[in-house]
């Protein structure tokens, strides 16, 4: 009779263990980390967005109900054409659940398209095109970290509320500069400031004097950078050889990594002024996720690494609520769910995919109120994502 119960018991908990995996397609849960490991963006992205994401799976043990959780990484290098092979290889061959990073805008917006068609869900973290929910949002389509709208407001509309006032725009001449001044420039407006000029240089130009000149003759206080990555630390070097590091002026970078800080070292850019949804020493959630990073990587955790820790985490968390990793009743459960972790703070998810999350205006420190490795950033104040965030534009047609 005893060995009956047992046998019995056994049959129970045997098909209670099935149940639990029977919505879980392949009895795994894949995540796959589509970024830059060997082009431009491999520092504000790269291998610490593949850490990033082991750290969120390893938050909820590595599994889901006994699933298993899988993070595949796939290189992109920052190209259009390899981005959307890799995509390919990572939904028709490894058959991933839901694809992140997808660091800049040109990778970001085939992948979304293709992969969602696919059933997919997409949460980019590393690209700031409106267009993600925008013209091209789809129901299965989050889009995560950042976008340029928000980080111009940030900076815009702080700064000029701190008393900077008269802006002169230096700004690199591609898509993105144009782009993030223009929407700047409106802000500023709006926040009392005024427009003094501005000068474009072309893309990757490697002497910036004759803007930065015309930045200072203009007679602003505030120089503002529309540009990213080596544009940005090259105007800001080129700054401080000028002599614009002072305490007449002020630059704000439109864009701008944590790693954009290291690169440049704080006695060339101390005083900067700059908007991050993150901050690695913000608070105690922050400072754990970060030193999880750092045991594994030797590095402290940018923006972009920090929003793809998020957005695994929280597709994980939607995907064990839901009891399931069928995209659409996921990609319904993270629609409805309240965003807070290490990356978002007072998070919400609007109807066109975009992400909401609370900003925050930092400085850069001087080297005498650093006061140890990666101390970087002084707050000046948190911008709260509703005020930031552009309203749906009508372009959605999800």
């Amino acid at each position: 009779m005893r060995a009956m119960l047992r046998g019995l018991l056994a049959l129970v908990l045997c098909g209670a263990y099935a149940t639990a995996h029977a919505d879980f397609s392949d009895g795994e849960i894949r995540i796959g980390v589509l970024t830059d490991l060997s082009g431009v963006s491999r520092g504000d992205a790269g291998q610490l967005s593949v850490v990033a994401a082991e750290v969120a799976a390893d938050r909820l043990g590595g599994n889901i109900d006994g699933a298993p959780i899988r993070i595949i990484a796939m290189d992109h290098g920052s190209d259009a054409d390899q981005a959307l092979k890799a995509a390919r290889e990572l939904v028709e061959t490894h058959h991933v659940d839901m694809i992140t990073d997808l660091v800049r805008s040109n990778t970001a917006i085939p992948v979304q398209r293709y992969a969602t068609e696919q059933g997919v869900v997409v949460m980019p973290t590393g690209a700031g095109a409106s267009a993600l929910h925008g013209k091209y949002c789809s129901p299965l389509a989050f889009h995560w970290g950042f976008d340029s709208y928000a980080l111009a407001n940030a900076v815009a509309s702080a700064v000029t509320r701190d008393g900077g006032d008269e802006w002169f725009f230096v700004t690199a001449d591609y898509a993105f500069g144009s782009a993030i001044e223009s929407a700047a420039r409106g802000l500023v407006k709006q926040a009392g400031g005024e427009v003094l000029g501005a000068a474009r240089y072309p893309y990757k130009a490697t002497d910036l004097t004759e803007p930065l000149t015309a930045a200072e003759d203009s007679g602003a206080g505030v120089i503002a950078l529309a540009s990213g990555g080596e544009d940005t630390q090259r105007a800001i070097r080129q700054g401080y050889e000028l002599g614009l590091v002072d305490d007449e002026h002020r630059f704000a970078a439109l864009l701008m990594f944590l790693t954009d800080v290291r690169d440049l070292g704080l006695y060339v850019a101390r005083g900067l002024q700059l908007a991050t949804p993150f901050y690695w020493d913000l608070d105690e959630a922050s400072r754990t996720f970060a030193q999880a990073v750092y045991e594994r990587a030797g590095a402290m955790p940018t923006m972009i690494h920090a929003g793809t820790y998020s957005a695994t985490l929280n597709y994980l968390r939607a995907a064990r609520k839901a009891g399931t990793d069928d995209a659409r009743s996921v990609a319904d459960t993270l629609r409805g769910m309240s965003i807070e972790d290490a990356f978002a703070h007072n998070g919400h998810v609007r109807e066109d995919g975009l992400m909401v999350h609370d900003f925050y205006l930092m400085q850069v420190k001087s080297p005498l109120n650093s006061t140890s490795a990666w101390d970087y950033y002084k707050q000046v104040s948190v911008i709260p994502g509703d005020d930031i965030h552009a309203a749906p534009d009508g372009s959605c047609k999800r």
